[in-house]
């Protein structure tokens, strides 16, 4: 379901074949919790693919890993929020809410701001 990759230049690759096992596994870092079979979890907790309730859990790993991107690369370029939302001409309450997981940009705004942090977006195909 999550096959392609991206890259920022200028960054080492930041890459999940899975995403949602990568959700998943931060999510059950935080637990404590340990699970050997993350398919099998997820159909478990969240429905088969295809399911309303899989659809949920994939739109909050979607802005679960559009945050961590935005604060990673933010990070790189040595950037307070505060500076991006000025350089993007948007809030600062607004990084914070993308990095946080709880909003996801549209994909303009998603690349001013990489722009605005001095890095550009490369979008390759999957390793087989």
């Amino acid at each position: 379901m999550f096959s392609k990759g991206v890259f920022f230049s200028g960054m080492p690759p930041f890459l999940f074949h899975d995403l949602e096992t990568f959700y998943y596994l931060c999510r059950v870092k935080r637990k404590g919790l340990k699970i050997a079979d993350f398919s099998r979890q997820l159909d478990k907790e969240f429905g088969k693919p295809g399911t309303v309730e899989r659809a949920q859990f994939d739109e909050e790993a979607y802005n679960f890993y559009t945050g961590l991107l935005l604060l990673e690369a933010r990070k790189q370029a040595k950037v307070t929020q505060a500076e991006l939302a000025e350089k993007a001409h948007t809030t600062k309450s607004y990084i914070s809410r993308i990095e946080n997981g709880t909003v996801n940009p549209s994909a303009g705004m998603f690349y001013r701001l990489i722009h605005s942090l001095g890095f550009r977006i490369d979008i390759t195909n999957a390793i087989a």
